[in-house]
């Protein structure tokens, strides 16, 4: 995991902030782990350079949103 979330797979440093949302809510047993993740997308959100609507893709090691800007997909945040 990096420091502003977790990357897609091992290819790079991109993370879908809706996929690493549902991700959360599906670990069970390691609260640690969910909050963690949780704590990571806040980071991202809280503290990006780029100021425009809340990215669904970003870079977890630059904190620099790529491309997405506020998509539908972001309802999957409040489901």
């Amino acid at each position: 995991m990096n420091r502003f979330g977790l990357p897609l797979d091992s290819r790079g440093a991109l993370a879908k902030l809706d996929s690493s949302m549902w991700i959360a809510a599906m670990t069970r047993g390691n609260t640690e782990q969910r909050q963690q993740i949780i704590n990571n997308l806040y980071t991202f959100a809280h503290s990006t350079p780029t100021r425009i609507p809340l990215s669904d893709l970003y870079d977890t090691t630059t904190n620099e949103a790529v491309y997405f800007t506020a998509r539908p997909v972001l309802g999957g945040l409040y489901a």
